[in-house]
């Protein structure tokens, strides 16, 4: 294990001792909590190679810091991670992360609710099966923003309207995709129906630009419904057309999703989402024709111990170069409060990426175990 990681150990141990599991600091409205993470991993192919792969045991260690607020017309979220990565066998692949995230909302009337929306990362590492779908294959360095904000205005009992503006910036090391701004903006109307149904209509618009030159645009038309299960779960679906004009190509294609969300019960959260479209990548300047599963499943097995398993299946073809991707991607998370303030983590992610394109093929396995300290 690094130095890193047995200071950061050391650290967590004395910081566990005596202190009571509340915020650690209070700013006027925000409460503000640290936290502290540790783990070891097992990565199988660290390169994400075709061939040759490369293995290592990763040591991860690092800081966040959760804050919180809450008054009577506004809400606040705010968080953020700093992490080393130290590989044990393969020092040139040592990094450090960095994510921050907000969520903002703020109630000017009932009638009128303004929202913000930012998340912010630096890493090697995709987060998520979603990033990874269609990504260029490959180890480099890159940092992504998305930034959303929207305006709710309730205009009668039944009938609200949403205007959002959004932009994503990418930035890729020299041996990644090029980098590329992304802005876009969206109008919604909200009929509640009744009790149990609300029908959408939307219609979004987004461009984003290469700076190797180049720009894809879409204009994407849908309406569907959500319908209340529950009190807290929904089932949501919607139809639709996205026309996208790229350098490359020009095309159009169905828009289709349907989904469940939410709490089953007060120790089961489930997310199940088909989508199908045409869009715009961080990875590629031709338009992105995919469809893709996704499911999500939170279940407190015990009163300390939560199991987390989720899963992705996603085919997806660059229209402008003809290359097809298909990723298929597991993982499963055991999490046990060891106390009020320490979680112990045990995890397995596997994704496999197969394509008409043999480099970007690829099959990568990891393993770890980990703790977390809020205090």
């Amino acid at each position: 294990m690094s130095i890193k990681s047995v200071f950061l150990a050391a650290a967590v141990f004395i910081l566990s001792l005596g202190v009571k599991p509340a915020y650690s600091y209070k700013v006027g409205d925000v409460d503000i909590r640290l936290k502290a993470i540790i783990s070891e991993q097992y990565d199988d192919n660290v390169t994400y190679a075709s061939s040759n792969e490369k293995d290592d045991f990763v040591n991860i260690a690092g800081f966040g810091l959760l804050a919180k607020g809450e008054g009577k017309m506004q809400q606040l979220d705010l968080g953020g991670n700093v992490i080393w990565h130290t590989y044990n066998e393969n020092e040139n692949f040592n990094y450090t992360s960095e994510n921050l995230f907000l969520n903002y909302r703020r109630e000017y009337s009932k009638f009128d609710t303004v929202r913000l929306k930012d998340s912010f990362i630096h890493s090697e590492e995709p987060a998520s099966f979603e990033d990874e779908f269609g990504r260029t294959t490959g180890r480099y360095t890159f940092i992504k923003n998305w930034f959303n904000s929207s305006y709710t205005k309730e205009l009668t009992e039944n009938f609200s309207s949403t205007f959002s503006y959004f932009n994503n910036a990418a930035a890729f090391s020299s041996s990644g995709p090029s980098d590329s701004f992304l802005n876009g903006t969206s109008i919604q109307g909200h009929y509640l129906l009744n009790a149990k149904n609300i029908i959408n209509l939307i219609y979004r618009f987004e461009s984003r630009s290469y700076d190797t030159g180049g720009h894809v645009r879409v204009n994407s038309y849908t309406g569907g419904i959500k319908h209340f299960l529950t009190e807290r779960l929904y089932a949501h679906g919607s139809i639709g057309q996205d026309h996208v004009k790229s350098t490359l190509s020009s095309d159009n294609g169905l828009h289709l999703s349907a989904g469940i969300t939410d709490e089953l019960n007060e120790n089961t959260t489930l997310g199940i989402l088909y989508l199908r479209e045409l869009s715009t990548t961080t990875y590629n300047r031709s338009p992105f024709e995919s469809w893709r599963w996704s499911f999500y499943l939170d279940r407190g097995v015990f009163r300390r111990l939560d199991a987390i398993l989720s899963a992705f299946y996603g085919e997806g073809e660059y229209t402008g170069t003809n290359i097809e991707d298909t990723l298929t991607g597991a993982s499963a998370v055991l999490s046990y409060d060891l106390s009020q303030r320490i979680k112990i983590n045990l995890g397995y992610y596997l994704s496999r990426t197969s394509s008409n394109v043999a480099e970007r093929e690829y099959t990568k396995n990891r393993v770890y175990l980990g703790a977390n300290l809020i205090y």
